[in-house]
């Protein structure tokens, strides 16, 4: 019987490798592959928790293993087999039968986690998975073939199944190392190459836009409106890094294209100026600068030192910038910057090829960007008529501030695209044009680093004062969004902490009636399948 399940134990093993393998190779491209990111991650209170545990877990069982091993040995040889190893061995098989059901239930509820699959994935997760059932199988051989009792070969197995569980993460690490010389080389070829294509455009016009939120939206709205004069290419979705922008140049660019928008992120300071040294913009777009990815920056000033360095490097090439006039960085550091003989000066001061534009209306995020966008068709020779026909044309973002219809014919406004607190704040702004009760679902911001505690907390804080319910659908920070609202004059009635989506959603179907609005904040509320 024990034998029986042993085999079921080691088939429930190899699932879950297979799953957590999977879930690793995702989370590591999620990040771009980037150990600064990984390790900034890692170090979120949710994760910080659950690696702890079940690390810890599995670390205790491990070293129970190893101190039964060496009696068990011991006892095949000089008598009966411990009841200790018994114990073990039915400690282990309860945890894979354990993480089997997970493995199940994630599938069940859609939530099993995989990457997308490139070259560099597939070697990872391919790798990976073969090393470790070679390792498995060679072990289970090798056990069998040492002569002791049944029970001291089960216990020396799964002793292997828990040392290969827990070195699977650091497996996985150290392929990336490996293959990191590789990347690098790879990435600079391709980024070599797109410079050289490029450089036989030397009619394309050139627009970069960054910024620490806004960025997308003012791509795509410049894009529509441009296109009704000029032959235009974008970065697509959230293309922003130098290795993307350098593939879209080597697989779209074409010589009927007379404009080239480019979006551009970063997570360090130097990334912005890379991508301006491959495609050398003429007009330089700033949308926003905020606290955003300030654990992998280290401090706002570099924050703000990386989005101006596309503004640097415009105006070093005699091109124009275009910059949002309402933003207290952005204004600082203008006036200290760019001021026209002075240190300090008001904004109509500030030299000519800079120019600043402000939101025309209360709409908040969307109509600074479009004024972005409306700045920019002029310096390119659009006339009035030809911006009004591309303002017609332009569409929602998808998961942007856009509406839907929600359950029992309430409206949804999906703002599940990106995640910052200033956005977030603008988001429950929106909500003040409803009628009806008013739902906020919250998913958490991530990368804030010493912010993080400080912004959650706001952010309940004003929700408390903008929705007549807070529903947060992940555990990290959820302490300080809860603080934040009873400070904020709720009570614990009206916030509801529900990581399960199934669940979360059905809450609201229950709650929500006819002209109610739910607004959904951040990347996991998309997950509810209204």
């Amino acid at each position: 019987m024990l034998l029986f399940f042993l085999y079921l134990s080691i088939i429930f093993w190899f699932l879950h490798i297979i799953r957590k393998t999977l879930f690793y190779v995702y989370s590591w491209q999620l990040k771009e592959y980037r150990w600064d990111r990984m390790k900034t991650h890692l170090m979120s209170k949710r994760w910080n928790s659950e690696l702890f545990f079940w690390g810890a877990c599995k670390g205790v069982l491990l070293l129970a293993g190893l101190y039964v091993s060496d009696i068990s040995t011991l006892s095949a040889v000089y008598g009966p087999a411990d009841v200790s190893m018994v114990v073990f061995c039915i400690a282990v098989m309860t945890l894979y039968s354990f993480e089997f059901f997970n493995f199940i239930r994630s599938v069940l509820k859609h939530r099993f986690y995989r990457p997308r699959w490139t070259v560099k994935s597939s070697f990872l997760a391919g790798s990976s998975m073969v090393f470790l059932f070679l390792l498995m199988s060679l072990t289970i051989f090798a056990a069998g073939m040492t002569g002791f009792i049944e029970m001291v070969v089960y216990s020396s197995v799964l002793l292997s199944a828990l040392e290969y569980d827990l070195l699977l993460p650091l497996f996985i690490s150290f392929l990336i190392l490996l293959l990191y010389p590789f990347s690098y080389l790879g990435k600079k070829l391709i980024v070599y190459l797109a410079k050289r294509k490029i450089c036989g455009f030397p009619n394309l016009k050139i627009i970069g836009i960054t910024g620490s939120y806004g960025k997308s939206s003012t791509k795509e709205f410049l894009a529509v409106i441009l296109g009704t004069k000029y032959k235009v290419l974008k970065t697509a979705g959230n293309t922003n890094t130098e290795i993307g922008v350098a593939q879209t140049i080597l697989k779209q660019l074409k010589p009927e294209h007379e404009v080239f928008v480019v979006e551009m992120g970063a997570y360090r300071k130097g990334e912005i100026q890379d991508i301006c040294d491959l495609v050398a913009p003429q007009i330089g777009i700033l949308t926003a600068i905020s606290n955003q990815h300030l654990a992998l920056f280290g401090s706002q000033q570099n924050i703000i030192d990386a989005k101006f360095e596309l503004v640097e490097d415009v105006l070093s090439r005699g091109g124009t910038a275009v910059v949002n006039g309402e933003n207290e960085f952005i204004q600082e550091y203008l006036s200290t910057h760019f001021c026209k003989g002075t240190k300090f000066c008001a904004l109509t001061e500030i030299r000519d090829d800079i120019i600043v534009y402000n939101k025309k209306n209360e709409d908040a995020v969307l109509s600074g960007n479009l004024q972005a966008a409306i700045e920019v068709a002029r310096l390119l020779g659009l006339s009035e008529n030809e911006i009004q026909k591309g303002l017609l044309l332009i569409r929602p973002s998808e998961r942007a501030m856009v509406n839907k219809s929600g359950w029992n014919s309430s409206t949804i406004i999906d703002n599940t695209y990106n995640a910052n607190t200033v956005g977030c704040l603008s988001a429950l702004d929106s909500l003040k044009k409803y009628s009806g009760k008013k739902f906020f679902v919250f998913s958490e911001i991530q990368e804030l680093g010493a912010d993080s505690e400080k912004d959650h907390n706001k952010i309940g804080e004003y929700a408390a004062t903008r929705a007549d319910m807070i529903f947060i659908c992940n555990k990290n920070y959820s302490d300080s969004i809860i603080k934040g609202a009873l400070r904020g004059g709720m009570n614990e009635k009206q916030m509801i902490v529900e990581t399960d989506y199934k669940k979360l959603a059905q809450q609201l179907k229950e709650i929500v009636q006819k002209d109610d609005v739910v607004l959904l904040y951040g990347r996991g509320p998309n997950h509810l399948g209204y």
